[in-house]
């Protein structure tokens, strides 16, 4: 899917005026504000992020705006939860207009051709606050410690 896409629509032109891709094939990502399904399809709500490394959102940098996508049948919003991370190759449909508090916000447009969800890293990945099993001091944890020790 990635070949198919379109490096050269930036998020900024897109937000900027989506008509002028309509048709054309965009990776996207960003994380998910809110998923809303409805009989037949699903939309989506994403803070939109720059793509980093393997293309998944970087979420410590600057946001473009939001945008959305929508998606035939139902996604879960258990899985598609708010705050999870996405990389959507999707096609743009032009721009929906929805209210955003007290103002219209338009959205840029993006039919799913394929959408990744990212997994959901381990809070921290080193506990320097642990006691060790045998009462030595304190020590990095890990999973594998974890899996070895039974805690």
């Amino acid at each position: 899917m990635r070949r198919e896409t379109d490096r050269a629509i930036g998020f900024q032109g897109l937000f900027g005026d989506p008509d002028a891709y309509r048709g054309r094939t965009a990776l996207l990502g960003g994380e998910i504000i809110e998923v809303r399904n409805f009989p037949g399809n699903t939309l989506i709500f994403v803070l939109q992020r720059p793509l980093g490394l393997r293309d998944e959102p970087a979420v410590d940098k600057k946001s473009g705006g939001r945008f959305l996508v929508i998606a035939p049948g139902f996604l879960d919003p258990a899985i598609y939860r708010a705050g999870r991370k996405v990389t959507v190759v999707g096609i743009v449909q032009g721009e929906l207009t929805r209210r955003l508090g007290d103002l219209d916000y338009r959205y840029p447009l993006a039919l799913i051709r394929d959408i990744h969800i990212w997994t959901e890293e381990r809070a921290g990945g080193y506990d320097y606050y642990r006691w060790d099993h045998w009462g030595w001091g304190w020590y990095p944890s890990s999973p594998w410690h974890d899996l070895y020790w039974g805690y």
